[in-house]
């Protein structure tokens, strides 16, 4: 590779990744006038409406349909897959996806390396944290405390919900909090709530109101609409938070601002939404373009441009450059090296590909936690069949949950956790309906028997969706390995990754409570967890599968002191003062909460942060 080529051009500010919470930042600095540089080490994504139905094509072709098939990686900067993970066999590291994986047990979620980001395929989901999420210290005794509180929060939380354009129900969103006229002031969202699929209506009108019991206490199960950031009614008692006018325009597609508007209610969220009413970075990055023209100083988006290394100064500790390599499909021109400068670096990468860098470059590390406490949502299904058809795959993945254990004094022992309802029968736990559609046959069923069989159970079908929480574990964690290497020659990340008693614990009670769920709402249970399903384990002797949920988090932790936090609390590096890193990362623990919306109002706080730096280092005009 050749040696670097220093580039002239210096930026205010230097962006590492063009996903949701880079290009938030990104938006915000370019309407503070800043020139802003954003790298991606994906390819880019069209913003037309004929570039997205390439998309939409590439998910149609695809013959497994998870969360990257509309989004395949580039040879050069490969990504996460969650059809990559395996068992892993004790002392023998799997290396067959991007990521080695090293255990106990599989890491088993991904993440997309392209502009826009993971927000390209998510279920869209927007919960705000609970207070007690950010004290889990003082109040449980378990894990850390934030460093800021739900109040701090709170103001970003409206910011992010206006910016990814939040639709849902404050009165009807029941939360385990005392005092939810605090919790939610007089705000209401954006967008009213996404009518609630016909499956969770009928389970709604089974369960609500059945009392479980948990760690001594007793829960009302209520299936409640689910805040998501997608296009529905508009709001008109929303209160923008910045200009105090009231309603809300939704956003439409880049290409065509008519449509998008509204949900069409596909219900392939996770992969891709073919109509651009969900909310992705696409959205941010492009309102920062937008923000740069009219300022005369226009956001420079390159894609295909890895960053391999982050340089500093060895008296003052700050970052004076980035290294990134450029690529292209085809193996001409070869790979070639830049250099830039900028007064601020962001490095918004991904949890994994953000501890990766930093460990690559040898900074930001003197407290030993960059790479540490990575962390996800264990995700238990278990399913069965309705007495009556309740026609899943109509509307959005996720409509409803349950969320009365969202909080709890059981937290002292075991983990908080949420249960979204799938809206997509049994395609995640057994993947319906092809596998029961080539069970049939091989059965024997062909022609009317076949079709009525299928009508008759696949209309039946629903999963429950248990989201467990995971505590910050230092073992849990990314390294790099010069054994392992990409094809641009750079370390790919090493996972150690396991799943604590403390979280086991709540999933065997979830065993038990699926049963007084499924019984109160006359559900026939035909969960099964076996030896060869791909994250397999056991707890008392008891079998258990979970899978990853891509709520990917940790890895460079804000906290009090540069002693046990990678940053503070507005993301400012502590070993180098002009560096921010932002993203899922930054979150010390979460809860139960998807982390989209914390990381967006995260990004919010981080860029109120970089432009009161850059104007202290820009002279005032006399």
């Amino acid at each position: 590779m050749s040696d670097p080529i220093v580039l002239k051009e210096e930026y205010d500010v230097v962006i590492v990744g063009a996903g949701a919470s880079g290009s938030i930042v990104a938006h915000q600095l370019a309407k503070a006038g800043r020139k802003v540089l954003v790298l991606e080490a994906g390819r880019s994504t069209r913003d037309d409406e004929e570039g997205w139905a390439s998309n939409v094509d590439t998910f149609h072709r695809a013959v497994a349909k998870v969360p990257n098939s509309a989004f395949p990686a580039t040879q050069m900067a490969p990504q996460l897959d969650v059809l990559q993970f395996h068992n892993i066999t004790p002392g023998v590291p799997d290396s067959s996806g991007y990521a080695v994986q090293h255990g106990p047990l599989p890491f088993g979620s991904d993440n997309n390396r392209s502009k826009g980001g993971t927000t390209l395929h998510w279920t869209g989901i927007a919960l705000r944290m609970l207070p007690n999420d950010f004290r889990m210290q003082t109040q449980y005794g378990v894990g850390v405390d934030w460093p800021i509180s739900y109040d701090d929060m709170k103001p970003y939380y409206e910011l992010a919900e206006q910016e990814l354009g939040v639709s849902g129900c404050v009165e009807e969103y029941l939360i385990p909090v005392k005092d939810k006229k605090k919790y939610w002031g007089d705000y209401q969202y954006p967008m009213k709530k996404m009518p609630q699929s016909y499956v969770d209506l009928r389970l709604k009108d089974r369960v609500d109101g059945l009392k479980l019991e948990l760690g001594g206490d007793d829960y009302e199960v209520r299936v409640v609409p689910t805040p998501q950031a997608r296009n529905s009614d508009p709001n008109p008692d929303y209160k923008d938070p910045v200009t105090g006018k009231r309603g809300f325009t939704p956003i439409g597609t880049q290409g065509d601002p008519l449509r998008g508007e509204r949900c069409q209610g596909n219900s392939c969220c996770p992969a891709i939404c073919p109509s651009q009413a969900k909310y992705s970075g696409l959205r941010s990055l492009n309102r920062a373009i937008a923000a740069g023209a009219k300022h005369g100083k226009p956001v420079t988006v390159r894609c295909q441009s890895v960053v391999s290394k982050v340089i500093t100064d060895p008296v003052s500790g700050r970052v004076t450059e980035i290294e990134y390599i450029t690529y292209e499909q085809v193996s001409y021109p070869p790979p070639q090296t830049f250099r830039v400068k900028a007064n601020v670096f962001v490095i918004s990468a991904h949890s994994i590909e953000t501890a990766k860098l930093l460990l690559m470059s040898g900074i930001g590390n003197s407290s030993d936690q960059v790479g540490r406490n990575l962390m996800d949502h264990p995700t238990m299904l278990t399913w069965g069949l309705m007495p009556e058809p309740v026609y899943p795959f109509r509307g959005p993945a996720q409509t409803s949950a349950i969320t009365a254990f969202r909080d709890g004094a059981f937290r002292k022992d075991m983990c908080a956790f949420v249960l979204p309802i799938d809206n997509w029968g049994w395609i995640w736990s057994s993947f319906s309906p092809e596998a029961y559609v080539g069970g049939a046959v091989g059965g024997g069923s062909f022609g009317r028997k076949l079709r009525q069989s299928v009508a008759h159970d696949v209309s039946r079908q629903i999963a429950l969706q248990w989201e467990f929480e995971q505590l910050p574990d230092p073992g849990n964690r990314v390294t790099i390995d010069q054994k392992f290497l990409d094809p641009l020659g750079l370390p790919r990340p090493q996972i150690h990754y396991r799943v604590q008693d403390y979280t086991m614990r709540s999933m065997e009670q979830a065993m038990r409570l699926s049963a007084a769920i499924f019984k109160k709402a006359g559900i026939t249970d035909f969960t099964r967890y076996q030896p060869s399903d791909v994250v397999y384990t056991e707890y008392k002797g008891n079998p258990y599968t979970y899978r990853g949920c891509g709520h990917i988090v940790g890895t460079h932790r804000m906290g009090k002191t540069r002693v046990d936090s990678v940053t503070d609390s507005w993301l400012r590096s502590w070993d180098h003062q002009n560096l921010f890193l932002v993203g899922c990362g930054a979150m010390p623990t979460w809860g139960t909460s998807n982390p989209s919306l914390t990381m967006s109002a995260l990004a919010f706080r981080a860029a109120e942060a970089i432009n009161k730096d850059l104007d202290k280092q820009t002279p005032k005009p006399r």
